[in-house]
């Protein structure tokens, strides 16, 4: 009987203890829930007057960042035949800036074509396009937009003088004589803010050429991440005021015959960052796994007459 009670009490006593600890458990739980709720609270979460702070802070910085365009809509071009007009310049999220453009074909008998020839910021050419046909007696807006990722790469500063040079000739006679020859400068920012770009020299520049008429400079070499095509980067500079081409023949990459992409054309007095690149294809072709030497010869000349020659100079490059 006795041996019968201590086995119950043993029972009740081990019951108990177990709901004891569960219960402190339980406590201890709530108290790390309860800890780690208010270091949130104080760590992660930001007060009211906080994220006002901040707020101001960011617009504060935002407003002294961003350079407001003054620009007003002025005409580039009004004669008895046809008329451009700038509308508008602004700052494009995707390209850079966008400038907007209104023509208008005055003649009554004649399909006009209008086309953007060269435009330049800062003295520095890029690529845009702009062409568009219009018939007579009608009007067209249209978009020229900037891409400005290599400028902003090569520390081209803001779009301060903006140069444009039009043509409108007659899209069914291309023998005729133009109608139109246009070149208009933009100041985005004002006429008083217009500086132009030049270039600091850096350590690692190879002079290619340079005289009285052009400067070629190789400012690196980069290779395509995805497609793995490979690139000499130039900058060059007009310094005649004629329109000059320049160009690249007999290159060998390693030895091997390899013609690349590359030719451009620079207006008189202009300069423009571009690239000589060859096909990763051309490479595999030819067994070719790392660059070692480059040679081609490098030639400038008059791009109207094909006569003047500005530079012919043998190149070789050790990447």
């Amino acid at each position: 009987m006795k041996k019968r009670f201590f086995i119950i009490l043993l029972i009740c006593l081990l019951l108990l203890g177990c709901e004891i600890q569960h219960d402190e458990l339980e406590f201890s739980k709530e108290e790390e829930v309860k800890s780690e709720g208010e270091f949130s609270t104080s760590g992660g979460e930001k007060t009211e007057n906080e994220e006002e702070t901040e707020n101001e802070e960011e617009t504060e910085s935002g407003e002294e960042e961003k350079e407001e365009i003054t620009f007003s809509e002025m005409t580039a071009a009004d004669t008895a035949d046809c008329k451009i007009k700038i509308t508008d310049v602004k700052e494009d999220r995707l390209w850079g800036y966008e400038i907007q453009v209104e023509l208008e074909n005055k003649s009554t008998d004649t399909e006009q074509m209008f086309s953007l020839e060269y435009l330049s910021v800062n003295g520095v050419e890029c690529s845009c396009w702009m062409a568009s046909s219009i018939l007579p007696g009608k009007k067209s807006v249209e978009k020229i937009s900037i891409d400005d990722s290599d400028l902003k790469d090569n520390s081209v500063g803001l779009f301060t003088d903006i140069e444009m040079g039009f043509r409108v000739y007659d899209n069914n006679d291309w023998l005729a004589d133009d109608i139109l020859n246009q070149t208009v400068h933009v100041y985005p920012y004002g006429k008083e803010r217009a500086e132009a770009f030049v270039r600091q020299s850096k350590d690692s520049d190879l002079v290619l050429v340079d005289n009285e008429s052009v400067t070629v400079i190789a400012t690196g070499y980069r290779e395509d991440t995805v497609f793995h095509d490979f690139e000499v980067n130039l900058y060059l500079v007009n310094k005649t005021e004629k329109s000059i081409m320049y160009s690249v023949r007999d290159c060998s990459v390693n030895g091997y015959m390899i013609d690349p992409f590359f030719a451009t054309s620079l207006h008189p007095g202009k300069s423009k960052f571009s690239t000589i690149s060859w096909n990763y294809s051309a490479f595999q072709e030819n067994g070719i796994d790392a660059v070692e030497v480059i040679e081609f010869l490098l030639t400038a000349y008059d791009e109207d007459s094909w006569s003047d020659e500005f530079a012919n100079e043998a190149v070789e490059l050790r990447p």
